[in-house]
């Protein structure tokens, strides 16, 4: 019975230390650029990301998931003919967050790797609309400004990269500069 008792005070002393665990939500948006496979023009539009991230209070590192969508129009001339291409995709993404820096300013290196749905169709000349669902890996790149203990502000250029089967974009790749804004539960 002792040595219950005092392993029970023991557990209660390391529970009043220990750290908890801060979740992050934060939302962002911004301008989404990528060339486009088949008319060979730049396509520019806007992307939105959801996160959802938690981490240990002390640690560096965080873990999340990101909800993301991206719509990119554009025009080309092909045989004089003007025609619209327009791309939507929605990215579904695992990332882990590194943090970097002091109390207010930080920098924020997110590698993120899931999947991806990409609907591409073209009106003009030669109409198609194709959708396909594939693998997506990418970096994000940022700025924190710390407002307060559970407020803060970002500024992010993130890369993200498509399997070239399953998406219309030049090499896969589609890019964005978003800025945004989070809160620390």
């Amino acid at each position: 019975m002792k040595h219950r008792f005092t392993f029970f005070i023991v557990l209660t002393f390391f529970a009043f230390y220990s750290k908890g665990q801060h979740s992050i939500i934060s939302i962002e948006t911004g301008y989404s650029f990528a060339k486009s496979e088949y008319a060979n023009e730049r396509l520019g539009g806007f992307k939105i990301n959801g996160f959802y991230e938690y981490k240990l209070s002390d640690s560096k590192f965080s873990h999340g998931i990101l909800i993301g969508y991206a719509l990119l129009n554009g025009t080309t001339n092909q045989w004089g003919i003007n025609q619209e291409i327009h791309a939507r995709t929605v990215p579904i993404l695992y990332q882990l967050n590194s943090v970097f820096g002091k109390k207010k300013l930080n920098l924020t290196l997110k590698e993120m790797l899931g999947i991806q749905s990409s609907r591409f169709y073209k009106n003009g000349y030669q109409s198609y609309d194709k959708s396909s669902i594939g693998i997506a890996f990418g970096v994000d790149l940022g700025l924190r400004y710390n407002l307060s203990e559970s407020l803060f502000i970002a500024c992010n250029y993130d890369f993200l990269k498509m399997s070239k089967q399953d998406v219309y974009y030049s090499n896969g790749i589609l890019q964005s500069v978003k800025v945004g804004i989070g809160i620390q539960l």
